[in-house]
């Protein structure tokens, strides 16, 4: 007979193996950041925003001081 497992259970249970499922097969690895780069910008996309952000605010607090 099969045992149904709750979505928490399942949760759980995949932060209790994949640290070792991601050295047993780095495959798994790469297949995890495949999908989590169709959600999640990259660090570079990430700091570059950041980056941009931090350029407009000293361009602004130059303009505020200039007045």
């Amino acid at each position: 007979m099969t045992e149904l497992v709750t979505e928490e259970e399942l949760i759980r249970s995949i932060r209790d193996h994949l640290p070792q499922l991601l050295r047993n097969d780095p495959s798994l690895g790469d297949y995890i950041l495949s999908v989590t780069r169709e959600h999640f910008p990259s660090k570079v996309e990430t700091e570059d925003r950041f980056t941009r952000m931090l350029n407009e605010l000293a361009r602004d607090r130059e303009a505020q001081s200039r007045k």
